[in-house]
């Protein structure tokens, strides 16, 4: 959701060098990602799962369109949204 949570990236042209999402840290998207960062720095052998699976998955999305990193993007979506629930429900983010 480009409202709660707006990309930007340098240069506008492709391929971008730079790109930065912004949110509220207390947004309910702010605090998943929040979560998942801690999540993963304290579980290892998650987060080298999760690097494992985008580099699987940047092999089938190559991301040289915006509609091509818009399906990478999304195909985290079945390995992320566990994590991050399994991350909220047990207290991430660390304050």
């Amino acid at each position: 959701d480009d409202v709660e949570y707006p990309f930007f990236h340098r240069p506008a042209g492709w391929p971008h060098t730079h790109h930065v999402h912004l949110c509220v840290s207390d947004s309910g998207i702010g605090r998943a990602t929040l979560a998942l960062r801690d999540y993963l720095r304290e579980h290892p052998a998650e987060r080298d799962a999760y690097a494992i699976e985008k580099h699987r998955l940047a092999a089938l999305y190559v991301g040289d369109t915006a509609e091509r990193r818009e399906a990478y993007a999304s195909a985290k979506s079945p390995f992320l949204d566990p994590l991050i629930a399994r991350a909220l429900q047990l207290g991430y983010p660390r304050e």
